[in-house]
């Protein structure tokens, strides 16, 4: 996230690369606070009740259901062939620190 926010401090996006060892140190400090929040609110059981929330509405804007299984979807849905051609275009991939 902090990264993303980077991007658009001028306002318009200017992409940059992601390195994982710029952002380790900020990504510890805010998981520590989390655990800390969490420790500290555990009788309302509000940090579940954020991640809840974030998943729906992430997958509500990402048109994706909140519980596959639910709607209809199954392991039986996958036929081997469609995990034949998921391993091709995984092992055709070049992978760089900025994808995530």
């Amino acid at each position: 996230i902090e990264a993303c926010v980077a991007e658009w401090t001028t306002g318009t996006r200017i992409e940059m690369h992601f390195y994982k060892e710029c952002y380790a140190a900020v990504f510890e400090s805010y998981h520590k606070m989390l655990i800390k929040f969490d420790k500290g609110t555990k009788h309302a059981d509000i940090l579940p009740k954020i991640c809840k929330r974030l998943l729906r509405h992430a997958c509500h804007h990402a048109n994706v259901p909140e519980d596959p299984i639910r709607v209809g979807g199954t392991s039986d849905n996958f036929l081997t062939d469609d995990f034949a051609a998921a391993a091709a275009e995984w092992d055709g991939r070049v992978e760089s620190d900025d994808e995530y």
